[in-house]
């Protein structure tokens, strides 16, 4: 699935352009055409490109999420609360929401422990 709606409304805000994107992708302009009448959809690959060109998630091109940035304001419970300072928005590399998502699927136990863990890597600072 794929959402030319969230990708046009995106490339707008960011202000860039198709011709740009298509070359990051190594694909003829066109390519937008198709997606836009559903004729095809951009891989996981090309979707990863124009998102960290987009600085947005998959999931927004997707149209699994109606923001472009991962809202870190969330409980503590949040899986990005542990990457990120508490600010209100911080966007995110599709790497780290990644990371937070495979860390959200962890058991709790494991959960906690995978905090534990983080907690001492950061104490011991940069080798």
């Amino acid at each position: 699935m794929f959402s030319f709606t969230n990708f046009d409304k995106r490339t707008k805000e960011k202000g860039m352009t198709k011709l740009f994107l298509a070359q990051q992708i190594d694909k003829h302009p066109s390519i937008f055409h198709d997606w836009r009448k559903g004729k095809s959809a951009p891989s996981e690959t090309d979707l990863n490109i124009i998102a960290s060109c987009l600085k947005c998630t998959t999931g927004y091109l997707k149209g699994l999420s109606s923001s472009p940035i991962i809202d870190v304001s969330f409980d503590d419970e949040s899986p990005l609360r542990i990457l990120a300072d508490p600010v209100t928005k911080v966007e995110f590399d599709n790497e780290t929401v990644g990371v937070a998502e495979q860390f959200s699927a962890l058991s709790p136990e494991n959960r906690a422990r995978m905090k534990d863990y983080l907690t001492l890597l950061n104490s011991q600072g940069e080798p």
